[in-house]
């Protein structure tokens, strides 16, 4: 993905790149897409690079430019392969600056560590003895508490014309016996399923915030037992602002809900979220979408399905009735007896219920599709707590948990990512699928979003 500031024009420097799985070979391909004309120096004059300059009648070289010119740095959210591939690649391709990498330490780390090692690839960094065309900027999860003021404080600049600030989340775990060399996760000894959070909320500044007993511990650190060992992989979600507009996009890494996480933190991203929303700041959130909801949640691998996704934004919706009450303590939390926040339920997540005789009539229903199967309650996953009627039927409501107005999120486009292909001859597509699925959540949910499914070359002007 690519972000810029509309204000600058393509200035130099004036883009970012938000992991670079395909990178090149992606800006390429547009490039070629958008012009129609041989005549060089030329503007382009539709599709996403609109309004960019080329100089040169072959693309390659156009494409070459604008990576070495007009890319200011490399937003990673984590170091997988599909999220880095393009980018480390391109980095052989020579530069006339440094090539800035931006993450958390534990992404630079795992870069440092499992790539530019001269093994995997060659140490082009400038650290370690290599040789200087990459350089790396380590981010501060919850943003640094003595950069930027105001609506910007806790934001860094990168490149010309945007600011960021980032928040670890999580993306699945396995099982693993930590050592000093594990730079990207962070080990928990408790079972998945009895791991209770701490206290979610988030303080009002930057600093409270990292002195916070969760924040302490969003990149890790090992916890001595004999029990079994789970590795949480961190993850990156980034706040961008445009300095000039104050405007804002949130673009998540791949992340897995806090509902079935052993480390859930995407509450802090929801807490950061809503009063941007609520002063009209935040104008997107570009969030995965992996799977269908006949993915079962021991199959999901630290990604989202509609169901999931549907549960986290509904805690956005609580957050933002919170803030539009002036409301930041949340009633649905209480002390436990070590002093410790405990939520009513793993997660903190709003509980619903919902009438299966409805679900069994939809045309979304994944037994219909030949997909998977139903229990008594719905599509297998779907339900988190259930309560009968008395005629036997599952009713859709919301706890006090959850928020009690409609279309508290309205205005907000939720950009759905990272749909997974299934490279089976099914009669459908995989992306399409998934929005019928959220577009039937949100029609019982009512929370407001534009949702949007995009395809390669999309542009949102916000």
């Amino acid at each position: 993905m690519l972000v810029r500031s509309v204000a600058l024009n393509w200035d130099n420097e004036s883009v970012l790149a938000v992991d670079t799985g395909v990178h090149i070979a992606a800006i390429n391909t547009l490039l070629k897409e958008s012009v129609t004309s041989d005549i060089r120096p030329t503007t382009v004059d539709h599709g996403p690079f609109a309004g960019l300059k080329l100089k040169h009648k072959n693309i390659e070289a156009n494409t070459g430019d604008f990576l070495l010119d007009t890319l200011g740095a490399v937003l990673i959210t984590h170091p997988h392969i599909d999220h880095i591939a393009g980018g480390i690649v391109g980095t052989a391709l020579g530069s006339r600056k440094p090539r800035c990498f931006a993450g958390l330490t534990s992404t630079i780390e795992a870069l440092k560590a499992h790539i530019f090692n001269d093994i995997i690839w060659p140490n082009l960094s400038d650290e370690d003895d290599g040789v200087g065309a990459v350089t790396f900027n380590r981010l501060i999860s919850g943003g640094s508490p003595v950069l930027g003021t105001g609506h910007s404080e806790g934001y860094v600049e990168i490149g010309k014309g945007l600011a960021v600030k980032c928040w670890a989340v999580s993306h699945g775990r396995c099982e693993h016996k930590y050592s000093s060399q594990d730079h990207n996760s962070s080990t928990y000894s408790t079972s998945p399923r009895e791991y209770t959070m701490r206290d979610r909320s988030a303080p009002s500044s930057p600093q409270s915030r990292r002195n916070s007993a969760l924040h302490n511990t969003i990149e890790g650190i090992p916890q001595l037992t004999s029990e079994k060992q789970y590795t949480v992989v961190n993850s990156t979600a980034y706040f961008i602002q445009d300095k000039t507009t104050l405007r804002e996009v949130l673009i998540f890494g791949d992340v897995e809900p806090d509902s079935i996480s052993i480390l859930p933190r995407n509450q802090y991203v929801w807490n950061d979220a809503a009063p941007k929303i609520v002063e009209g700041r935040l104008k997107a959130i570009l969030i995965e979408c992996s799977y269908n909801d006949a993915r079962p949640d021991d199959k999901l691998f630290g990604h989202m399905n509609p169901r999931h996704l549907m549960q986290e934004l509904c805690v956005l919706a609580k957050e933002v009735e919170n803030w539009q009450g002036g409301e930041r303590l949340r009633e649905r939390k209480r002390i436990n007896e070590r002093g410790e926040v405990e939520y009513m339920r793993r997660g903190g997540s709003p509980q619903w219920k919902r009438k299966s005789s409805s679900l069994l009539k939809s045309p979304l229903s994944v037994v219909s599709q030949g997909m998977g199967m139903f229990t008594h309650g719905g599509v297998d996953g779907v339900i988190d707590e259930e309560e009968e009627d008395d005629d036997g039927s599952v009713d859709t409501v919301f706890s006090a948990a959850g928020p009690t107005k409609q279309n508290l999120l309205k205005g907000i486009k939720v950009v759905i990512i990272h749909v997974k292909d299934r490279l089976l001859p099914e009669p459908y597509d995989p992306g399409e699928y998934i929005m019928k699925q959220i577009l039937a959540w949100e029609k019982e949910m009512k929370l407001g979003c534009d949702f949007v499914l995009p395809v390669a070359g999309t542009s949102l002007y916000l």
